[in-house]
């Protein structure tokens, strides 16, 4: 006789092991009927296995990275700034659920693609997206505006960077070159998937433009403000 899973109300037939090879933290279910699982054995009733281990299809969250961000959004008309973001296609609580399970694989995506996820970004949170020209781009990787009762202008500079590689101080005082120059700008923000340069947080000319005119946003900002887009439902889990 030997003792059931935690949490059941006493001993139990099964044999050893039973529940560790059956089941993992990872499945919650599984596909297989019961008598597909369970075969008695002679008249002793003791319990065993039959078949091969059962599965559970999770093929949404565990799409290999490339193939999930193949198509992240659909660019619509070209203008003097770039192109329009029109639709987004990318699946936002496997993407989300992929990093979580594996940070390191955020690091293994390109400069380009980063700023096309931080546009759909943008544009699930209902804003007007540019997604500008891969040169020229004058210091603005995306435009994303909004028109409401106020309306507001955005310009997100995206640092794609490797750990250990920061955002220095010279590239935030020359975000602040770029809102100067530009005058119809709300405010600039830059995106980063690793962090700020020790200095940039305490600098005086910049901490003169946060929060309004200026925002800082390190990997672990970026991570939460994607889940926020996410929506509810991927926050709870």
């Amino acid at each position: 006789m030997t003792i059931g899973p935690p949490g059941s109300p006493g001993p139990s037939t099964f044999p050893p092991g039973f529940f560790e090879r059956w089941f993992s933290d990872d499945d919650e279910g599984s596909g297989h009927d019961e008598e597909d699982i369970l075969e008695i054995l002679g008249e002793s009733g003791q319990l065993g296995l039959r078949g091969s281990p059962p599965t559970v299809d999770r093929s949404e969250h565990r799409r290999p990275l490339e193939v999930m961000l193949q198509a992240v959004v659909s660019l619509g008309e070209k203008t003097s700034e770039g192109n329009i973001i029109e639709a987004v296609s990318i699946p936002w609580l496997a993407f989300l659920g992929h990093i979580k399970r594996d940070p390191s694989s955020l690091h293994e995506i390109d400069w380009r693609k980063w700023e096309e996820i931080i546009g759909a970004a943008y544009r699930e949170a209902g804003y007007s997206v540019v997604l500008t020209n891969r040169s020229g781009d004058k210091g603005r990787d995306i435009i994303a505006t909004k028109s409401e009762l106020l309306s507001v202008r955005y310009f997100d500079q995206v640092k794609a960077y490797a750990p250990g590689h920061l955002v220095t101080l010279d590239q935030v005082h020359s975000m602040l070159g770029v809102l100067g120059a530009a005058g119809n700008v709300s405010k600039g923000i830059i995106t980063t998937t690793s962090d700020f340069a020790p200095g940039v947080y305490s600098d005086p000319e910049i901490l003169r433009y946060m929060p309004y005119r200026l925002e800082l946003r390190p990997q672990e900002r970026l991570l939460e403000w994607l889940r926020e887009v996410a929506g509810p439902d991927h926050q709870a889990r």
